[in-house]
């Protein structure tokens, strides 16, 4: 009885020791769902700002974008103005030219307002160049803002696309935030609700699971932070690196503008020079012409309106003149063209001469072969005479078809074979079918050298 009695006793120590452990698990698991709350907490206050700023990032961007269009079609216009304004200039410039033809055809023989028409020439032409210059300074400074506009939207237009990228990236990873949130939760009821044998048991596989979840949610929150630290340390580096590639290429542009400006600057003070100089010629000429004029009108008693004949007898000279250029210009253009069909003929001729000499060279390789076999059969049986004699009328048939080039082979050849051909010629004739040359059998005509010949002995008998 003691026993059972302190059994129960221990057993209901057991008890309340598990009672209170079973309070303080369910403690700590408040603890901790207490923390993941305040975790998801935080997380939302650090994605929702990140989206409201990239939201008026997105629309301060997209006013940029506007405003550079605006900017862009206002430039564009103005362009269009100036282009109109240089053409009006340009078909007034071309009527003043017509004027001042018109009035120089009519005054010929008065040379005083000439001069005045002359000035206002010349007043107009500066006039004219000097709104060409700003004309065309202010369509190149237009065109450069209008192409760093374009560049300015272009790059704003990336960073608009690249903060898109990265606020879809951030909501995938909130809408993943949500998810794992849910599933912790349906975790935690299916938990609470499913109650096993082992009350301590379900206790402990609870806080374990709890602390697993907690470890897990602390890992990728700590991951989503080094990303999004990562993420924003890419965006600034890319907006520097942006930067100062604009800034780079802006200078690079402005100091290529200046360049541009100085080089037409120069150019114009040039072509201003070159103007005055012709200016200052072409009064002279008139003054000479003038002068010449009075000198003739003097000479042949010419007054009034009779100068006509005298410049209609100069244009007259002039015309023929022009015309005996013109054919002197045909006359050459034919002879060039005569001198170049020649070099083509003696280009075809040249080619026929070569292969006129491969094809000599090739008659001579043939004629030595024959002579090889001649002195061959020379030396052998008597019985092989009408072989010899066949031969050798082949060679007498070849031998007068030979050219410069076989001939000085022939000539180039060693003196000494010779003379032992001649001796071998002369002490082994042959009497059955005696040939008499009546003529060397080899000569060489040699262009520019004069005749030399290398002669076989005529009162030899060969077959």
């Amino acid at each position: 009885m003691d026993n059972l009695l302190q059994e129960n006793h221990s057993l209901l120590k057991k008890l309340e020791l598990k009672k209170e452990m079973e309070a303080a698990y369910l403690d700590e698991i408040e603890q901790l769902r207490s923390v993941i709350t305040r975790l998801q907490q935080e997380k939302t206050s650090i994605s929702t700002p990140r989206v409201d700023d990239n939201s008026l990032l997105l629309c301060n961007l997209e006013g940029r974008v506007e405003k550079s269009e605006e900017k862009v079609a206002l430039l564009t216009k103005e362009l269009d103005l100036a282009k109109k304004r240089e053409a009006n200039l340009l078909e007034q410039l071309n009527s003043f030219v017509n004027k001042v033809d018109s009035i120089s055809e009519c005054s010929i023989t008065v040379p005083e307002p000439h001069n005045s028409l002359v000035e206002e020439i010349n007043r107009l032409k500066e006039e004219l160049s000097s709104k060409e210059t700003s004309n065309r300074l202010e369509q190149s400074k237009l065109t450069r803002q209008i192409q760093e506009s374009e560049d300015d939207r272009q790059n704003l237009q990336d960073y608009i696309i690249e903060l898109d990228r990265q606020l879809k990236d951030c909501r995938l990873e909130l809408n993943d935030t949500q998810a794992q949130l849910e599933a912790l939760q349906i975790q935690s009821n299916s938990t609470e609700s499913t109650r096993g044998n082992s009350v301590f048991s379900e206790i402990e596989d609870r806080r374990i699971r709890a602390e697993q979840i907690v470890i897990k949610q602390g890992e990728q929150i700590n991951e989503l932070k080094l990303r999004l630290r990562q993420t924003e340390t890419d965006a600034k580096r890319k907006l520097t690196e942006s930067v100062q590639k604009l800034e780079t290429r802006y200078r690079d542009r402005d100091t290529n503008f200046i360049d541009e400006l100085v080089a037409e600057r120069e150019r114009l003070v040039n072509e201003n020079t070159k103007l005055s100089y012709q200016v200052q010629h072409l009064e002279e000429l008139q003054l000479d012409q003038e002068r010449g004029a009075l000198k003739i009108s003097k000479a042949f008693n010419l007054e009034g309106n009779s100068q006509e004949g005298v410049i209609s007898n100069l244009e007259r000279r002039i015309k023929q003149y022009k015309r005996a250029q013109e054919q002197s210009t045909e006359i050459i253009s034919g002879l060039r063209q005569r001198l170049l069909d020649s070099g083509q003929i003696r280009r075809k001729l040249q080619n026929e001469l070569w292969h006129s000499i491969d094809e000599n060279t090739s008659l001579s390789e043939q004629i030595s072969g024959l002579r090889k076999q001649l002195s061959d059969l020379r030396s052998g049986k008597v019985s092989d005479n009408l072989k010899a004699n066949n031969v050798e009328l082949k060679i007498k048939q070849s031998s007068p078809s030979l050219t410069e080039s076989d001939k000085l082979d022939v000539e180039n050849r060693d003196p000494q074979k010779l003379n032992s051909n001649k001796t071998v010629y002369c002490a082994n004739p042959l009497k059955e079918t005696p040939v008499e040359l009546s003529k060397p059998v080899h000569r060489l005509d040699r262009p520019g050298a004069g005749i030399q010949s290398k002669d076989v002995p005529q009162n030899c008998n060969t077959s």
